[in-house]
């Protein structure tokens, strides 16, 4: 007998929010909030962090922007990255696309390749 199976493993942090792979549910044509990275150390001080996109989206668009995000902890908020996806009005069905994400902290355990899945809806 064979069984398939689909494992998705995703990484999460108070410092930084990233993920090997992770599907999101978009509204056609619509602006949406896919990712937020950031990073810093105990006393706040935030390191910058690059986002390279390796492989666009086929039917939309990625908007890479440079935000105060959300941190947990004592933080609270501070100098970050947000990743925007928007698909192209109309276009009903999956899209994906992947990107390097890059803090210059060479002990940053997040830093890598990040690949998302969006359903569009």
């Amino acid at each position: 007998m064979i069984r398939k199976f689909t494992l998705a493993i995703i990484a999460l942090s108070a410092a930084t929010q990233a993920a090997t792979a992770q599907t999101l549910t978009a509204a056609s044509g619509i602006k949406t909030l896919v990712a937020h990275h950031e990073r810093h150390d105990a006393q706040c001080h935030f390191f910058t962090v690059t986002i390279r996109v390796t492989s666009p989206p086929a039917h939309g668009k990625l908007a890479v922007q440079r935000e105060q995000v959300p941190v947990d902890g004592q933080c609270r908020a501070g100098a970050g990255v947000r990743i925007y996806y928007q698909s192209t009005r109309g276009f009903v069905g999956e899209d994906s696309f992947s990107y390097l994400r890059i803090s210059n902290d060479g002990s940053d355990r997040f830093n890598g390749e990040v690949s998302r899945t969006i359903s569009v809806r």
